[in-house]
């Protein structure tokens, strides 16, 4: 099972993913198929409308310079230091991070890159990333859920929706290995565990963006094109980290992506495509549940609030420097 796993994510999420533009054309090729299956709501040739490579900002471009081992290694050992396995960050905190590391903050985003080749980072379209920190491999039975965990990550790091398919199918089977593991009495797997759900929350989430993204952009007019924006928007920020849970999701929102999943889904699976976009939409409603808010469902999704919440004035002279020289963290979170 293990070497099946290693076979997939490398159609997915090539082994060496500076070389992933030369995949472009195979992932074309493959996406028609899906547009096919899925029919006229759900055009699969025009997803993968530029370079695979760079997609979630982790991989290394064109004239990209290496980064020094010493400085990889400062970045991760400050990681382990710093964070939990499977805590999640966003970019306003790597300045921080690489002043932490003794790292120059011109290369941190390449130090980053470089751990996400390793499999210590995934990164996801809207700037978070998360923290992993599992073996590669083995010993005995952890080498199948170590591997379908790092097959997922290595997809999820590319960025474009069928990878991010097959990183959430790969991530669901980790989970799954993972909790056998835990239910026969094997204690360590119990943290290893938590990085799995984690990672296959967030797979599910930018699956799910991509997903809603397609119907607010390629569907007809109407009731259908309209809501998959609102809900899109309410979604774009989202992302799950252990002991930290993205806000809780409109409960008309949750039921409109419900319905959604049966209206818009391959009618054909005959190619591997297909078939991984057609798994994941089968389960995706269980991310939709860790997002949905209680109470009862309002008849109509609102549209977004734009304003600001400063919780601190910029004319208040207390704080004249902060609004200077500093940034309002408690503001923006």
């Amino acid at each position: 099972r293990a070497a099946q796993l290693k076979a997939a994510a490398s159609v997915a999420a090539p082994e060496n993913a500076r070389e992933a533009k030369t995949a472009l054309g195979t992932l074309k090729s493959a996406a028609k198929g899906l547009a096919k299956s899925f029919g006229v709501t759900f055009d699969g040739a025009r997803m993968f409308g530029g370079p695979v490579s760079a997609a979630n900002g982790v991989t290394d471009g064109e004239g990209s310079r290496p980064v020094p081992e010493g400085a990889v290694s400062a970045v991760l050992d400050t990681l382990r230091a710093e964070l939990s396995k499977g805590e999640a960050f966003t970019p306003e905190l790597e300045n921080t991070l690489a002043d932490m590391a003794g790292v120059p903050h011109e290369i941190m985003g390449a130090a980053l890159a470089e751990l996400a080749h390793r499999g210590h980072i995934a990164a996801l379209a809207n700037g978070a990333r998360v923290f992993v920190d599992v073996p590669q491999s083995g010993p005995g039975t952890f080498d199948a859920a170590r591997t379908a965990l790092h097959a997922g990550v290595a997809a999820l790091n590319e960025g474009h929706i069928l990878a991010q398919a097959n990183a959430y199918n790969a991530l669901t089977e980790a989970r799954d290995l993972y909790a056998a593991l835990v239910k026969n009495g094997n204690p360590t797997a119990k943290a290893e565990l938590e990085q799995a759900e984690v990672l296959r929350l967030n797979a599910g989430l930018e699956f799910l963006r991509a997903y809603v993204k397609n119907i607010a952009e390629r569907t007809g007019a109407g009731e259908d094109k309209g809501t998959a924006s609102r809900a899109l928007e309410m979604i774009k920020d989202s992302y799950f980290g252990v002991g930290y849970v993205p806000d809780p999701l409109n409960k008309y929102a949750a039921a409109w992506m419900r319905g959604a999943f049966a209206r818009y889904r391959p009618t054909e699976t005959e190619t591997a495509a297909a078939k991984s976009v057609a798994k994941a939409i089968g389960t995706l409603k269980s991310v939709v549940d860790e997002m949905d808010e209680k109470g009862e469902a309002p008849k109509a999704l609102p549209a977004p609030k734009k304003t600001a919440f400063p919780l601190i004035p910029a004319d208040d002279k207390a704080y004249a420097n902060l609004n200077k020289y500093g940034s309002n963290l408690t503001a923006k979170a």
